[in-house]
Order: C-alpha cells, then structure tokens, then sequence
C-alpha cells in the first residue's frame, strides 16, 4: 500500500497547477471582457451623433437596432436617453435571467 505522504506532494502539485488554471481562465475572461467594453464604448461613441454622452431613441434605432426594441426597459430614468451606465445594466440583468433560466430556476427569485 503506497504511503500517503508520498501522493501528497503530487496531490499537491495538482492542486496547484489546478489553481492555477482557474486563474488563468478567469484572467482570459476579464481580458475578453474589456475588450467588448472597448468595442461597445467605441460603437456607443459612433452612434452618439450629438456627442452628449447617451442614445436617443433615433440613434440607438440606427445603430442599436436590439436596444432600440427595449428602449423603455432599458432607459431607467425615463429621460429618453440611455446612457452607458442603462445599457450595461440591462446587459448584466439580461445576463442573470439567461444563467438562472439554464439553471432551470425561476428568475422571479
């Protein structure tokens, strides 16, 4: 019967590399992450005619034919604009409700 102190330094080590593989698949999904951040703002700031930092509902039609559809969902404040900051929120629930329905739960909760 092997001797447990001898697996244990292997055990060890595949618990480490295992880690380590964690921290690199998260690393690669913040780094992916960012990027489409950059390519939203850059594609925000295309579609942004007027320069004033949001979206009328013309220009989100225009350039965000998806965003344009839920506009009153999305537009919080009800100023008719969306701004960054509605987008990426509407973005991030949408996410949460996708991730509880594959789950099979109810998104009420």
């Amino acid at each position: 019967m092997p001797d447990a102190q001898a697996q244990a330094p292997g055990d060890r080590r595949d618990r480490i590399e295992q880690r380590q593989n964690r921290i690199e698949q998260r690393e690669r999904r913040l780094e992916r992450r960012e990027e489409r951040l950059e390519r939203l703002q850059e594609r925000f700031d295309a579609a942004d005619a007027d320069r004033d930092g949001s979206l009328s509902r013309e220009e989100a039609r225009r350039h965000f034919p998806h965003l344009h559809d839920a506009f009153g969902d999305i537009d919080r404040d009800g100023d008719r604009h969306l701004t960054p900051g509605e987008i990426r929120h509407y973005w991030q629930q949408r996410a949460r409700e996708r991730r509880i329905e594959r789950q099979g739960l109810d998104p009420r909760y």
